[in-house]
């Protein structure tokens, strides 16, 4: 970790600028790659004896543009070719091309803020050390140096940046004077070459690591807690391609040289299993359950200011409660790891968001230390949050202690939606006391929701033989448990359990009285994160209430809004949302609702349009309006908000997971439907131009899908919609 620890430098007194921004305390040395002979001595990037610039990737790349961000940044930062630029994606152990690079998690929609406020000051310094070495160098002044084309030129001279790197010790404090260092621009080198290998086919993700492995499918209880009573493999072992049949702790895995052979095995096999003890329950019932906790009236309050207060002639009060679904992740791409394992080392090919997670279970899972383990963090197609979980890669590992060699191990679409990791359900209720002059004088939010994020493994340990699985099953539970995540809430400063987060909106600071309450309820089942994890399930329920409190106070609710918001950047997004949206002046048969966000460093909100035809309703139309700061990547911040437009409508018409004695239902996109392109409504995005520091982008926009549609359905039906999903309610507008 030393080479990661910044130092930050100041003024001095005689007027030298030292300079002003994190500076790596990392000494300088070169190391023999074991794999290109190259030399290092960045923790970001390296620099190739031929002046080629090869970035470090710490963050998993799943579409969200990591390579986008980082290529910008190199660019801006050296002056170099963007298209020049190449990449080495995250990977830790014997071999790595970096020895000194680290693994970050990727997830909060921190890529962008974490490299902004790490890797860009990093590079600027770097950029820094460069002139000033060339200036040593050359014997010119340094105000003569200048970076361009991966060399650094003064008059007619230039020298090449990887002569320079050897020179350069990061250790050593850099002082230059004060009018040395140029203007730093806010606009940014662009480039999509890195994406013609994604539409031509040449990605390789994880599904694709499989020469020399077998495949591996395992057969699981279709009821969480269901034990393993019996089975029979002898149709499954006749199928042609399939190696073999054995037990490992969360089912029956089935190896084969393909993977139509192992489904084909799998379907195969005549298992048995026990009963479990979620017989008889559903989702309905876990929400009424929910219900219930609320009215106990035994929750944490996390929040609060002021005494509560009681409604009398003088305050009324408006109460709602709102009921939030399972939603599943359901990406397209299906989950897979592949494991090399001998006994004495392991090289694994998977993407998953905490690295480091991996390292760790491979170490618990096979005897191995660290040293011995080799993980390759690849390309995803999509994760959603979905892949914060490593539950794939664990169960893959256990597979591998079984079968040692080398192995994939296979979840087809099936697998993905029903093993659960779904964003947890809720009850929210929402209460506020008004005054005689539609004034709002209390605000109490009251979440019932599992507490801390419960992951585990369904676990049958009948054979001896799998009691270090056991253990490590029981390890995960408690290690993930115990994890703290209140480092990736942003702007959430209520608690770090997840699903808590967003529950004090912007509003608060102009309400005298407020409460903010928890229910935690410990369902024993496998929730996790969802893309933008409580802050979706939390402003459902609040900018729904704030459509009622319109609707009561008759206040328009873009004025509503802007009444009690006193953020200046998210008050600017609203008076521009309300201008190019055509607010309150729409055609005949057009109704509009409006909700907005702050998190994750972004301010946002979403105007969606339902148009009203003869026996039809549809949402024709979003307007979205987004300060996320200054804007590094430009397209991929607007495709990052098309995307969560789509996916927010997806979630909000149409996702909901139906279980029934503890069983999900739905098992692929026949039964758990999602957003169809000819059902994609019309786009109009605003994106203000900003120069605040950015904020994240991937995730801040899908909480204002949802209570947008409802408020707008509102408008049209005599009661607003107050449980998810949302289609029964606009078929019946």
């Amino acid at each position: 970790m030393k080479r990661r620890l910044f130092l930050k430098l100041s003024l001095t007194v005689s007027g030298a600028l030292q300079l002003g921004m994190p500076v790596y305390a990392a000494p300088m040395k070169s190391v023999e790659s074991a794999n290109k002979g190259y030399s290092y001595f960045h923790p970001y990037l390296e620099i190739t004896p031929q002046n080629q610039v090869i970035c470090f990737l710490s963050n998993m790349e799943m579409g969200q543009s990591v390579i986008a961000l980082y290529s910008s940044l190199v660019a801006s930062a050296l002056n170099y070719p963007i298209e020049k630029i190449t990449f080495e994606l995250p990977q830790k152990g014997p071999g790595q091309l970096n020895p000194e690079h680290q693994l970050e998690p990727t997830g909060g929609s921190r890529s962008t803020i974490k490299a902004w406020a790490n890797m860009r000051p990093a590079l600027l310094d770097l950029a820094m050390r460069f002139r000033v070495a060339a200036s040593q160098t050359l014997s010119v002044d340094i105000q003569q140096c200048l970076l361009k084309d991966g060399y650094v030129a003064a008059g007619s001279e230039r020298i090449a940046i990887s002569e320079l790197a050897p020179r350069i010790d990061l250790n050593k404090p850099l002082s230059i004077t004060s009018d040395s260092s140029p203007d730093l621009p806010l606009s940014f080198p662009q480039t999509n070459h890195h994406w013609k290998e994604v539409v031509t086919g040449k990605r390789q993700y994880g599904i694709d690591y499989t020469e020399g492995a077998e495949i591996v499918v395992v057969a699981r209880p279709h009821a969480l807690g269901a034990k393993l009573k019996s089975y029979d493999a002898s149709k499954a072992k006749a199928v042609a391609g399939v190696n073999a049949v054995f037990e490992v702790p969360t089912g029956i895995a089935v190896a084969a040289s393909n993977v139509w052979s192992a489904l084909q095995g799998r379907d195969k096999l005549d298992i048995k299993w026990g009963t479990s003890d979620t017989k008889g329950l559903s989702d309905s019932a876990i929400l009424d359950t929910l219900s219930e906790r609320i009215k106990a009236g035994e929750g944490a309050t996390i929040a609060e200011q002021g005494a509560p207060l009681k409604s009398n002639d003088n305050l009324r009060s408006v109460s709602v409660e709102y009921r939030l679904p399972f939603l599943a992740h359901a990406p397209m791409e299906p989950l897979t790891c592949t494991i090399e394992r001998s006994d004495s080392f392991c090289e694994i090919w998977s993407a998953s968001q905490k690295p480091t997670k991996v390292i760790h279970f491979a170490q618990a899972a096979l005897g191995l230390p660290a040293s011995k383990i080799r993980f390759n963090n690849v390309y995803a197609g999509g994760s959603f949050g979905r892949r914060l979980s490593i539950d794939y890669i664990v169960e893959a590992l256990m597979v591998s202690y079984v079968r040692p060699g080398k192995i994939q191990l296979f979840w087809d679409k099936e697998d993905t939606i029903t093993q659960w990791q779904y964003r947890p359900p809720a009850v929210i209720k929402m209460t506020a006391l008004l005054d005689s002059n539609n004034q709002l004088i209390e605000w109490r939010h009251e979440t019932a929701s599992p507490g801390k994020l419960s992951y585990q493994l369904p676990i049958d340990a009948r054979a001896s033989t799998l009691s270090r699985m056991k253990a490590l099953a029981k390890e995960l539970v408690n290690d993930v448990r115990a994890t703290d995540y209140s480092p990736w809430v942003q702007e959430s400063p209520v608690v770090g359990d997840a699903a808590m987060q967003g529950c004090k909106p912007n509003y608060l600071s102009s309400i005298a009285n407020y409460q903010v309450v928890h229910h935690p309820v410990d369902l024993q089942m496998l929730v996790g994160f969802w893309r933008s994890v409580g802050n979706g399930l939390n402003n459902y329920a609040i900018e729904c209430f704030m459509q009622t409190i319109s609707d009561e106070t008759k206040i328009d609710p873009i004025a509503l809004r802007l009444k009690y918001i006193e953020n200046p950047v998210l008050q600017n997004v609203l008076t521009k949302l309300r201008d190019i949206s055509g607010w309150q002046q729409r055609a005949a048969g057009e109704y509009q609702g409006i909700a907005c966000f702050s998190g994750y460093g972004t301010h946002c909100a979403t105007v969606a349009t339902i148009r009203k035809d003869v026996g039809s309703c549809s949402v024709s139309e979003f307007h979205c309006v987004v300060d996320c700061g200054v804007q590094i990547n430009p397209d991929n911040v607007r495709a990052q908000i098309e995307g969560s437009l789509l996916m927010g409508l997806s979630a909000a018409l149409y996702e909901k997971i139906s279980l029934q004695d503890g069983r999900p239902q739905n098992r692929n996109y026949d039964r758990y439907q999602i957003l169809r392109s000819n059902n994609t409504p019309k786009l109009t995005i605003s994106v203000i131009d900003s120069k605040r520091s950015p904020g994240g982008i991937g995730e801040p926009i899908v909480p204002t899908v949802a209570p947008a549609i409802a408020n707008a359905i509102s408008m049209i039906k005599a009661t607003a919609p107050t449980e998810l999903p949302l289609m029964a309610d606009l078929e019946t507008c």
